[in-house]
């Protein structure tokens, strides 16, 4: 707050040093100005002027010398404060909450908008660097999903973390609770991270703000500056944590991806398992919306309309 309110402050004190020499400026000129003539201007008029006049230069001299003190005291508490800032700086902004929800990994797919209410059973994937490469994916500290809208990223990220969560319950997930990521952040007095795996998912990781004392950072706009401030969020996570997971996932078709794909070689991402998840399959866009069919109450789907749902559902072409 107070970083916020230092410049204003400057502008008012400002403002007020040149309001006060102006109206010094105006009582040194009403000496220089004779009565109004009421034969030249309207009697009432050279009245209220002349009454004025005669108030100003009753009490001129006391107000110079009030105005110019206030100018005197004005531009010494100026000086004072500046001095004061460069001996005591201001102290650092106030570390935020801590950005993050805590969940369990049973509840991940409830808390994920663009799933059903329900759980649809897993449907394996057919590509070798898909579902058929979880188990083995299961000890990489850090892993980024990239697949075009609708190939199932998130879902993938979910498995994932189930198989860290084993036996259940003994993984803690977080996932952001807002879009900005501050790189500072008080930690949870009432939270164990030690001995046990820590999983961080960044679902969309395009979406995402990184932000310092300096400003805030995506990644498809200032990567350089989203990875520094990234690095040190997980830095700090590694501090605390005995067993940390990132796990995040990203659209391949978004400028954001473009760039980010340039970038892979640098320190930062070489830390990553890049998995490139392709576009379900016909037979596992079916699989899945014969699953979903089955969870819906009341509806019997025809083969052509589960072929049309998982058209509309996984944005083949």
């Amino acid at each position: 707050m107070q970083r916020i309110l230092k410049k204003p402050a400057r502008i008012i004190q400002i403002v007020f040093v040149l309001a006060t020499v102006i109206v010094v400026l105006l009582l040194l000129a009403v000496k220089q100005l004779n009565e109004c003539d009421v034969n030249s201007y309207p009697s009432l008029l050279c009245e209220q002027w002349n009454h004025l006049r005669a108030i100003l230069l009753s009490y001129h001299t006391a107000l110079l010398v009030s105005i110019i003190g206030s100018i005197i005291v004005a531009i010494l508490a100026w000086l004072a404060d500046t001095s004061y800032s460069k001996i005591n700086p201001l102290p650092p902004i106030r570390e935020a909450q801590f950005p993050f929800q805590q969940m369990e990994a049973s509840q991940l797919l409830e808390a994920i908008s663009n799933f059903p209410p329900f759980e649809v059973s897993y449907i394996h994937r057919e590509q070798e660097q898909a579902a058929a490469s979880l188990t083995s994916l299961k000890n990489e500290p850090r892993i980024l999903i990239a697949g075009v809208s609708g190939s199932g990223k998130t879902r993938e990220a979910i498995e994932l973390i189930k198989l860290i969560d084993s036996p259940p319950g003994i993984a803690l997930v977080f996932r952001p609770q807002y879009h900005v990521i501050e790189e500072t952040f008080q930690w949870p007095t009432n939270i164990q991270f030690r001995q046990r795996p820590v999983v961080l998912l960044l679902d969309n990781l395009e979406d995402f703000e990184a932000a310092d004392d300096d400003g805030q950072y995506r990644l498809g706009e200032n990567a350089t500056d989203f990875e520094r401030v990234m690095s040190r969020v997980l830095r700090r996570f590694r501090e605390r944590c005995d067993d940390l997971r990132v796990i995040s996932t990203v659209r391949s078709d978004t400028e954001a991806w473009k760039k980010l794909s340039k970038r892979l070689g640098t320190n930062f991402w070489q830390e990553f398992r890049i998995i490139d998840l392709p576009r379900h399959t016909w037979n596992e866009a079916i699989q899945y919306c014969t699953a979903l069919d089955a969870k819906l109450p009341n509806i019997q789907l025809s083969r052509t309309a589960t072929k049309s749902l998982a058209d509309t559902l996984f944005l083949r072409k």
